[in-house]
C-alpha cells in the first residue's frame, strides 16, 4: 500500500478476483439482482522479485519504511495498546493479521512509545492553565444536562 501511496514501485502486477454473489442492479427494472460471478481487475505494486535482504542499503531502508507504514495501517499503535494485555493470538484474530505480525508490532509499538515519551517535555501545571480563565463547572454541567433533557 505504501508503494502505491508514495508512487514508489518498479513493477505493477495485474490480477483478477471472481466475487460470487455480488449484488448488481437490473438496468431495465432498477431492482437488485445477485450476479452469479463478477470479475474485478486489481493492480498491485511490487518492488520486484528480490528478497529485502538482497536489496542495496537505500532500497532496504525504503522497504523498512513501507513495512512500518503498512503495520501502522493494519495495527495502529493507539488501537494496539487497548489489547496489550491480550495474547498475540487474540490480537492477531482481532486485527485479522498473522501472529508473527503482532509479535513484531509489540516491539515496534514499545519503541514508538519510548521515543514519544522521551520527546515529551515535563511541564508544570501552571504553564498549561490560564489563570485569567475561570471555569464554573456547576453552570456548565447544568447547561449540558438541560440540553440533553430538552432534546
Amino acid at each position: 500500500m505504501g508503494h502505491l501511496v508514495f508512487n514508489q514501485f518498479t513493477m505493477v502486477v495485474e490480477f483478477r478476483i471472481a466475487h460470487p454473489g455480488i449484488i448488481t442492479e437490473d438496468p431495465d427494472s432498477g431492482l437488485p439482482v445477485v450476479a452469479m460471478e463478477t470479475e474485478i481487475t486489481y493492480e498491485a505494486a511490487r518492488q520486484g522479485i528480490r528478497k529485502k535482504s538482497e536489496l542495496p542499503q537505500g532500497e532496504r531502508e525504503l522497504e523498512d519504511f513501507f513495512d512500518r507504514f503498512a503495520a501502522n495501517l493494519l495495527v495502529p499503535a493507539n488501537r494496539f495498546q487497548l489489547w496489550e494485555d491480550s495474547t498475540d493470538q487474540e490480537i492477531a484474530r482481532a486485527f485479522m493479521v498473522e501472529e508473527k505480525c503482532i509479535k513484531k508490532r509489540r516491539l515496534e509499538v514499545a519503541h514508538e512509545i519510548r521515543v514519544l515519551t522521551e520527546a515529551m517535555k515535563a511541564c508544570p501545571i501552571e504553564e498549561i492553565t490560564d489563570p485569567d480563565v475561570e471555569l464554573d463547572l456547576e453552570t456548565i454541567l447544568k447547561e449540558v444536562n438541560s440540553q440533553y433533557a430538552n432534546g
